[in-house]
């Protein structure tokens, strides 16, 4: 069973900051193989994104999409 690869990242319901800013800092990246560890790493860091800036009632989660035998988008 092979790895897939991200082909696209979406931030749903993200308000507080640029998407693009996101993308910048996260350890999961477009065209790399999907890794659970970057994903948790990346959730935390979202997280603690959102805490710093006084939101304290919110919820984050991560999905894969299939987009194609071997790609997957992410979506936070």
């Amino acid at each position: 069973d092979e790895s897939k690869i991200i082909k696209n990242i979406f931030f749903n319901g993200n308000r507080a900051f640029k998407d693009a800013d996101f993308e910048k800092i996260l350890k999961s990246k477009k065209n790399l193989i999907v890794n659970k560890d970057h994903i948790s790493d990346d959730l935390q860091l979202i997280r603690n994104l959102y805490l710093s800036r006084g939101f304290n009632n919110f919820y984050i989660n991560a999905n894969t999409e299939n987009f194609s035998e071997s790609y997957v988008n992410l979506i936070l």
